[in-house]
């Protein structure tokens, strides 16, 4: 009773309790999250877990993802600060509150990024709630403008940009909400600049409210033109943009120069200093614009290759995982490839490069056919947005709310070239397409009373679907595949041995090596010449007892480097010539007995 009571003093609405529900249904489906070492959710998270670890004041407060020795044994740095660094700051601090223990570090941090999906709801409900004058209607839009794959596989993953950004866009859409309805201009302001400091989403979502803003002042008026300019200039959406483009540009000038002031100190993190040209934030922000993809020559950023690219988010964005669980079932366009976790391809190199050898063709005819049905499905979703909000109230701030996904897409293409999770910024689209749905079935089709049938038919969509995106990992290979907590605790075993500043020579540099050697100093891979530098050696692959210095891993195992290289040198050097001899894409393994083992 007194539970009851304190529940219904702090949620205001009941339907607020049923959002509290389904956010209980995310946190419990997220417990049972199988996160694969190489997936996407995986390599991300676990990046931005060692950039946070290495941001202090000792270096600067600039990111990096590893330390490592260059070809002439100087420290260097993998720079990474490509983000406003405001979206680090909860994540640094939930990382400080459990310093030393690991596991709970990962688990703080994915609890917080839950915690900020939780926020994103309750502030698209809210927003939907004014716009629509029913409490029934946001909620079922909600919950299904949340029930897609992108919202519900990337909920808890550890990144700045992710649901902690998608929360900061749709604060801001509130609060264009509140100010469009009640004039508050500060709140919005103050809102926008604190989304600002997290991500550079808001921009996407700013960008459309201020040109149709502005548009529509313009039509209205009926003074002389130089007039009607000077006034426009002078109101609020100007300011809004100034606004929030000079916090903007003060990001990104201080992303700069902090890495500037580290690339010349004592420990230069650059190796020397470096020029506007070599900084990461300049460099990040050629190649997402589409001015350098020397990182990425696969990727085209031309605009119709972004366009099928965003209409496929869309598609996908759209549809409650629930029932794109069974349309892949009954219609199966996206079979068995061999990986049952992998999500639907959307496009044929990556079906090429999930399939196995023997369907390459089969897999690339599926893979079209899907990403052509994912495709129309955006196209039609656009349309039928378009079309019911043409009819609708609130016309500005509707379409506002739909088009920051493909803002976003069309101002940084090559964003939207290499990541899937940049997918989850089209909860706009399917909230807005949702939201008009409901209106206009209210006014001419049913009653409000149905409306609250609607409710609870979302609810039982979105809890599905839930579950379903947490059994993606399921039937994967302990003993070859570990997850992240394993992974933790791996880390905390090497870094019980090896301790700071150790040198470390290891076989692959992937995001899970950086991850696992933050503190530690990195020898690029297969570095023979300066091999004699390293203290150890970082191995996925147990090859015997000698040496051996953390028994009890999983996944990642290290030894001694002279013992390693003593008894192990020979066997490398057989194995490394018997692959480049080979005509077979994969050598087998050092050890056949290593996944025996690590199971």
């Amino acid at each position: 009773m007194t539970a009851t009571l304190l529940l219904a003093a702090l949620v205001p609405e009941r339907r607020c309790v049923l959002l509290l529900l389904a956010l209980c249904v995310v946190c419990a489906a997220a417990a049972g999250h199988s996160h694969w070492l190489g997936s996407l959710h995986t390599n991300v998270s676990l990046e931005c877990l060692a950039d946070t670890e290495n941001r202090s004041s000792e270096h600067g407060f600039v990111g990096f993802r590893a330390r490592y020795l260059n070809g002439e044994g100087e420290h260097a740095y993998f720079l990474y600060n490509r983000y406003p660094i405001g979206g680090y700051v909860p994540i640094k601090a939930a990382m400080l509150w459990f310093s030393g223990d690991l596991p709970a570090q990962r688990q703080a941090v994915r609890a917080l990024m839950l915690a900020f999906f939780g926020a994103a709801m309750f502030a698209a409900y809210f927003a939907l709630k004014r716009l629509s004058s029913s409490p029934s209607i946001a909620l079922a839009a909600t919950l299904l403008g949340f029930s897609s794959y992108y919202a519900l596989r990337y909920a808890d993953m550890v990144a700045s940009e992710g649901t902690m950004d998608l929360f900061a866009v749709l604060l801001t859409f509130h609060a264009l909400v509140v100010f469009v309805q009640e004039g508050r201009f500060g709140q919005l302001l103050g809102k926008a600049c604190v989304a600002v400091l997290i991500g550079w989403h808001v921009f996407a979502l700013l960008l459309p409210f201020i040109v149709l803003g502005l548009l529509a002042e313009w039509l209205c008026g009926e003074d002389r033109v130089l007039r009607r300019a000077a006034r426009l200039l002078r109101g609020r959406h100007v300011v809004l943009g100034a606004t929030v483009l000079t916090v903007g540009v003060s990001m990104l000038a201080l992303n700069l120069g902090l890495e500037r002031a580290a690339s010349t100190g004592d420990e230069a993190l650059a190796g020397e200093e470096a020029t506007l040209a070599q900084l990461p934030t300049y460099q990040s922000i050629l190649r997402r614009t589409g001015w350098n993809s020397r990182f990425n020559a696969q990727a085209s950023v031309d605009l119709p290759t972004t366009m099928e690219r965003l209409f496929s988010h869309a598609g996908r964005a759209v549809v409650p995982y629930a029932a794109e669980a069974v349309a892949r079932s009954a219609l199966d366009l996206w079979p068995d490839t061999g990986n049952p976790a992998a999500p639907p391809p959307l496009v044929g190199v990556e079906a090429a490069a999930a399939a196995p050898p023997t369907s390459t063709s089969s897999a690339q005819d599926e893979a079209r056919t899907a990403a052509t049905a994912l495709r129309l499905l955006g196209g039609l979703a656009f349309v039928a947005t378009a079309v019911g909000i043409a009819f609708a109230r609130h016309r500005i701030l509707l379409a506002t709310l739909a088009l920051p996904g493909f803002c976003f897409g069309l101002l940084v293409p090559g964003v939207i070239a290499t990541s899937p999770p940049e997918g989850v910024f089209h909860i706009g689209l399917a909230l807005a397409l949702y939201a008009v749905a409901l209106m206009h079935g209210q006014r001419w089709l049913w009653s409000a009373r149905a409306t609250s049938g609607c409710v609870v038919i979302a609810l039982l969509v979105f809890s599905l679907s839930a579950l379903q995106v947490s059994d993606l990992g399921a039937g994967k290979d302990p003993g070859l595949v570990d997850t992240v907590s394993q992974l933790a605790s791996d880390k905390e075993a090497i870094h019980a041995v090896a301790p700071e500043q150790s040198v470390v020579v290891g076989f692959k540099e992937r995001s899970a090596e950086r991850y696992l050697l933050t503190g530690r100093i990195f020898l690029s891979p297969f570095n023979d010449e300066h091999r004699h530098r390293a203290d150890f050696v970082l191995t996925d692959c147990i090859v015997g007892d000698e040496g051996l210095l953390t028994p009890d891993n999983r996944r990642y195992f290290l030894y001694e480097r002279a013992t390693y290289d003593a008894h192990y040198a020979a066997r490398e050097f057989v194995r490394k010539a018997a692959c480049r001899a080979s005509a077979v894409r994969k050598c087998p393994r050092l050890c056949q007995g290593g996944a025996a083992a690590r199971r």
